[in-house]
C-alpha cells in the first residue's frame, strides 16, 4: 500500500498525462469556436510553418501514432485545410492550402489566450521545461 501511494503522489508519467489532458482542454476550448480541434492545429502548423511534410515526419515530430494523423488528415482534407500529394493513393506529402494558412492567422489571438493561460498554469519555470522536453522543433 505504501508502494501505491508513492507512485499516486510522485509519478511522472500520472501527471503527464494529467497535464495532457489539461492543456489540450486549454486549446481545445480557445479553438472551438474557429471548429479546429488542437490536435489537427497542432498538424496544420506544423505543415505550415514546415512543409509540405511527409507523413512519416509528422508522426515522428508530433509524436503521433499513424492513425492518429490518417484519421486528423483526412479530415483536415475535407475541410479544405491541407492538401495530400500521393502516389498510388499513398499520401507522400502533406501540404497546407490557402485556406489552411487562413485558418492558422485567424486562430492565433485564440491560440495567444490559451497560450497565456498554459503559461500561468505551468509558470515560467514549468513552460520553459516543457519547452526543453518537446521533440518538436522551434
Amino acid at each position: 500500500m505504501g508502494e501505491s501511494r508513492e507512485i499516486a503522489s510522485s509519478c511522472l508519467g500520472i501527471r503527464a498525462r494529467s497535464l495532457s489532458r489539461t492543456l489540450t482542454r486549454i486549446y481545445d476550448d480557445a479553438l472551438r469556436p474557429l471548429g479546429i480541434k488542437s490536435t489537427q492545429f497542432n498538424i496544420l502548423v506544423a505543415v505550415d510553418a514546415f512543409g509540405p511534410l511527409a507523413p512519416g515526419d509528422i508522426v515522428h515530430s508530433l509524436a503521433l501514432e499513424k492513425s492518429s494523423l490518417s484519421r486528423a488528415a483526412e479530415t483536415m482534407i475535407a475541410r479544405g485545410w491541407l492538401r495530400s500529394d500521393s502516389v498510388g493513393g499513398r499520401a507522400t506529402r502533406l501540404s497546407a492550402t490557402p485556406a489552411g494558412t487562413a485558418l492558422v492567422e485567424a486562430a492565433y489571438p485564440a491560440w495567444r489566450a490559451a497560450q497565456a493561460r498554459a503559461q500561468d498554469l505551468l509558470g515560467s519555470e514549468g513552460s520553459e521545461s516543457l519547452r526543453k522536453a518537446a521533440l518538436f522543433p522551434s
